[in-house]
C-alpha cells in the first residue's frame, strides 16, 4: 500500500537526507567493520567483514533485528544495538569529536 506523503512530511524527509549528506561530506561516519572491531565483537576488521558477508551481523530496527550484508554500511552519530551471532549483543553509542 502506497501512502500519500504530504508536503510537510516530505520536507522533513528532505531535511533528514540533507543532514546525512552534510555529515557524510564532513566525514562524520564510521564503517560497520570498524565499529564491530572497536566494540570488541571481532579480533580484526577482516574477521568483521567476513561475519557481515556471511550474514552473522544484525542491527535492531524498530522491534526486531535486521541482518546486515553489506560491508560498506556507514554508521553516523547515535545509538545502535548490534548483534553478532546468536548471543553477542551490545548497545553501541557513536559520538564524534568536533574538529
Amino acid at each position: 500500500m502506497i501512502k500519500n506523503i504530504t508536503l510537510k512530511e516530505s520536507k522533513l524527509l528532505v531535511d533528514i537526507v540533507q543532514e546525512i549528506f552534510e555529515e557524510e561530506k564532513q566525514g562524520k561516519f564510521i564503517l560497520l567493520p570498524e565499529v564491530l572491531f572497536e566494540a570488541g565483537f571481532c579480533d580484526s576488521k577482516g574477521q568483521a567483514r567476513r561475519l557481515i558477508l556471511q550474514g552473522g551481523v544484525s542491527i535492531w530496527i524498530k522491534d526486531k533485528f535486521e541482518k546486515l550484508d553489506l560491508i560498506d554500511i556507514k554508521l553516523f552519530e547515535g545509538e545502535y544495538i548490534l548483534k553478532v551471532g546468536k548471543r553477542k549483543i551490545k548497545k553501541v553509542n557513536l559520538i564524534f569529536d568536533e574538529e
